[in-house]
């Protein structure tokens, strides 16, 4: 895979099995084996296949991997799984050749020909580690075919690094983002303020609420070529969060879906006419948080210290850095994402960052009263530290960009 490839978004995405075939090496385990469907993001992750209905799977030893597809084979033509490709080395390591299907009856449930795959990759009596959510029938095919199993989180810590052709598709879908929260921040910008007491925002005309202001965000993620995924939030008056006022933060949060699946995450706020008191604040608070949180995700740091360092310059500005009960003060979500809009890394435990890892950061400050200021950006951490994927604005006042 080229430079080039990987600027202008051509590099296939593919899978290394480097990490799996150690830990299946190093945990003395023979096999891995995925079943699920099309929602299974390990499966997606190991299989690269596209949409398919049913169920699949896939199985890989130290040196090969055996994918068996769906009893009815209905994959998207356009990702072909049979013909995707899980790489590694060729100098170091056999593993670099098309995913093939397994030689058993394709009516056979996919669980029975998943037992049959691992006899045929490594013989009878295998050990054979799964993830906790291997589907029930699944497990009694692979014990009555004499292997047995273990639960294992191997999958799902390969995946908390991300490939260059990984992070090229998660740059592409966060840049899909921010073009969609452009057309958001020029609707608001366009909006005026009614006539009467109430200080609700108008557009073309109508009411400005966030559920329409919601629809119109997923239209603009639609027009950028990503899939909102029903993760688009619109946030108004603290009184009535469907409500949109001058004055008032309207928090607008995004996590689109890319073609071959891998999520954004992008939050702003707006603010109509706003006094520049407490929401200004507030805001510079939540940026310079962002910043610092960058500037602290170098690698072997733990992913709590990114999040205990959102608190504290949030704090700086005088907003409770531990809010606690009350409910108010500081903002400071972490956590990695990739085909899962939330997946591992989080704050939870000493996990630490590792290059490559892609983490969802998120600054600001939440009161009663006043209600949210929110930022929400994507970064990856490099071997010389943090670094955003992607570039949006975040003018509090909404302008056209």
């Amino acid at each position: 895979m080229t430079g080039s490839e990987v600027a202008s978004g051509s590099a296939p995405v593919e899978t290394g099995l480097t990490a799996i075939a150690e830990r299946l090496a190093d945990g003395d385990a023979d096999a891995l084996v995925v079943v699920g469907d099309r929602f299974d993001s390990d499966l997606r992750y190991l299989s690269r296949a596209g949409t398919f209905d049913g169920r699949a799977a896939i199985a890989v030893s130290e040196d090969d991997a055996v994918l068996c597809p769906p009893a009815v084979e209905r994959f998207d033509s356009s990702v072909s799984p049979v013909e995707s490709r899980f790489r590694r080395g060729r100098a170091t390591n056999p593993i670099d050749r098309s995913v093939r299907p397994v030689d058993t009856d394709d009516g056979a449930p996919v669980g029975e020909r998943a037992a049959a795959a691992v006899t045929e990759l490594v013989g009878s009596g295998a050990d054979v580690v799964v993830p906790r959510t291997l589907p029930h029938d699944a497990a009694v095919y692979l014990k009555q075919a004499g292997h047995s199993i273990a639960s294992t989180t191997a999958v799902r810590e390969a995946r908390t690094t991300k490939s260059d052709a990984e992070i090229d598709r998660l740059r592409t879908v966060q840049t899909a983002a921010t073009a969609a929260m452009g057309d958001v921040a020029a609707i608001v910008a366009e909006s005026t303020v009614a006539s009467d007491a109430s200080g609700s925002l108008c557009w073309r005309e109508e009411p400005l609420s966030a559920e329409r202001l919601r629809r119109e965000a997923d239209a603009a993620l639609a027009r950028a070529g990503v899939d909102p995924a029903g993760n688009t939030m619109v946030e108004g008056s603290q009184a009535d969060r469907n409500v949109l006022r001058a004055g008032d933060p309207i928090v607008v949060s995004i996590a689109p879906r890319g073609p071959v699946g891998y999520h954004g995450a992008l939050t702003r706020t707006f603010v109509v006419d706003g006094d520049g008191g407490w929401e200004r604040r507030a805001h510079v608070a939540g940026e310079t948080a962002g910043e610092m949180a960058v500037d602290a995700a170098d690698p072997g740091v733990r992913v709590a210290v990114v999040s205990e360092e959102i608190s504290a310059e949030v704090g700086a500005y005088g907003f409770d850095p531990a809010p606690g009960e009350s409910g108010s003060g500081a903002v400071a979500v972490v956590h990695g994402v990739g085909l899962d809009r939330r997946e591992p890394p989080s704050v939870d435990g000493e996990t630490e960052l590792r290059a490559g890892t892609v983490l969802a950061v998120e600054a600001g400050v939440r009161d009663r009263e006043n209600g949210s200021i929110r930022l929400r950006d994507l970064m990856v951490v490099r071997e010389s530290g943090g670094e955003r994927i992607g570039e949006c604005p975040s003018a509090l006042a909404p302008e056209r960009y």
